[in-house]
């Protein structure tokens, strides 16, 4: 089953609920742990926040990053030089230079 597909993580979490009941929540939370930490990311808990709502911020983290990384990448390799600094972060290693 792929995460990705419309409606799987639903799908995914109602089958947990319905497998262990109650302990689905402890199995859930410790898959978000996983989740967050793969990414470097903190897993936090949130009132009223439920597996798909963690899942879509993750994904919207994942995809905020990236689009961050892009524009880095874009701005160090295209206006930066080598060892330079923008908005206080050292971008050679981003920029590809090697030292």
């Amino acid at each position: 089953m792929s995460l990705e597909k419309p409606g799987s993580v639903e799908v995914f979490s109602d089958v947990l609920r319905r497998l262990l009941g109650s302990s689905s929540v402890i199995i859930e939370k410790l898959i978000l742990k996983a989740f967050f930490s793969k990414f470097g990311l903190d897993f936090a808990e949130k009132e009223d926040y439920r597996f798909l709502d963690y899942i879509k911020e993750l994904k919207e983290e994942c995809k905020r990053e990236e689009q961050e990384e892009d524009v880095c990448s874009h701005r160090t390799k295209c206006h930066l030089g080598k060892g330079q600094v923008w908005n206080g972060v050292f971008h050679e290693k981003r920029a590809g230079f090697k030292p």
